[in-house]
């Protein structure tokens, strides 16, 4: 959902000439680009591969102070989105995939210590996701584990 090739870059003519820059070989110095949107856009004209990605009604967000501030600059923020309509087409949420590559790369952060899944999908990745074990600190700015007291 960042078109790098028309404004989400704010340089998007050094980003394009990125993108068509070739070696002294003549191969791209960028070999392989995979673009997810909900859209047709610029940067699916440089895409080997295309992704469908779901709307943001089609899907759970996070937004967080790590994220953005998405509310008060001065304090901070978390939302979570919950999907209103399920995905059409082949749509996945793009959440959805990162989560089944980071299992399957078997990246430490998504597997057990066995190599086990850790997360069956992106809701369960930010209700139990943890920068360590037992740390208390999550993918949202504000969560602080499951003993937490609500006061």
């Amino acid at each position: 959902m960042a078109n790098m090739a028309w404004n989400s870059s704010m340089n998007t003519v050094d980003v394009r000439a990125m993108l068509n820059d070739k070696d002294e070989h003549g191969e791209f110095k960028i070999p392989f680009v995979v673009v997810c949107d909900a859209f047709q856009s610029e940067m699916v004209s440089y895409a080997d591969l295309v992704l469908p990605d779901t709307t943001y009604l089609e899907r759970h967000d996070v937004m967080s102070m790590l994220d953005r501030p998405i509310s008060e600059f001065d304090g901070p923020v978390d939302a979570v989105r919950l999907p209103v309509v399920p995905p059409t087409g082949q749509c996945k949420p793009f959440q959805e995939v990162l989560i089944e590559l980071g299992s399957r790369l078997k990246l430490p952060a998504f597997v057990t210590t066995s190599g086990a899944r850790k997360f069956k999908n992106y809701p369960d990745f930010i209700i139990n996701y943890e920068i360590e074990p037992g740390a208390g600190i999550g993918f949202l700015a504000g969560w602080r584990g499951r003993a937490a007291k609500s006061s």
